[in-house]
């Protein structure tokens, strides 16, 4: 089960009214879930899930992390940005994706995301069992679903998902 997260980032919420959450993704077909919310509201004002059709994966990831970047203007300088961290899981699927090497580039990618907004805004990583433990994505969209009383899909749910985490509402 998640720990509390209230407590953990109280005081970093106490100095900004808005923060973001991101659910890292870059293979075609996929994207990046990002959502935006503001202090004292459980459901965010702004979700997106910023895919890109290049193929060049260098090319699509710079394409993503632009949008991603673009998408924070409402956000002031200094402003927390959780972002999903990528994880290797010992199951079929996780052993699948690192010999596929998708483990491989979703940690480039979440590289490069993570320094590309750190230059404006506080990047704070966000270990995927600590936030949803071992939750599938169709129950983390049925929490989240239940929690904020809208249906969001696939990354963003799970973008959505960490911001209700970080207020201790998960």
């Amino acid at each position: 089960m998640p720990k509390e997260a209230s407590g953990k980032y109280s005081k970093l919420l106490e100095r900004h009214s808005r923060f973001a959450c991101i659910d890292p993704g870059a293979r075609v077909g996929g994207g990046t879930g990002v959502a935006i919310f503001q202090e004292n509201v459980n459901c965010p004002f702004y979700t997106e899930i910023i895919q890109s059709t290049l193929e060049s994966y260098d090319q699509r990831i710079v394409s993503i992390i632009e949008r991603v970047a673009e998408s924070f203007f409402v956000l002031p300088c200094g402003s927390p940005i959780f972002i999903e961290e990528p994880q290797y899981f010992d199951t079929f699927k996780g052993q699948t994706a690192a010999r596929s090497n998708s483990l491989f580039k979703l940690i480039f990618f979440y590289g490069r995301l993570y320094e590309r907004l750190r230059v404006t805004w506080h990047v704070c990583p966000m270990k995927i069992i600590d936030w949803k433990g071992q939750l599938s994505k169709s129950k983390t969209e049925k929490r989240v679903q239940k929690l904020t009383g809208v249906a969001f899909k696939g990354d963003v749910a799970d973008a959505v998902g960490m911001g209700l985490f970080v207020k201790g509402l998960f």
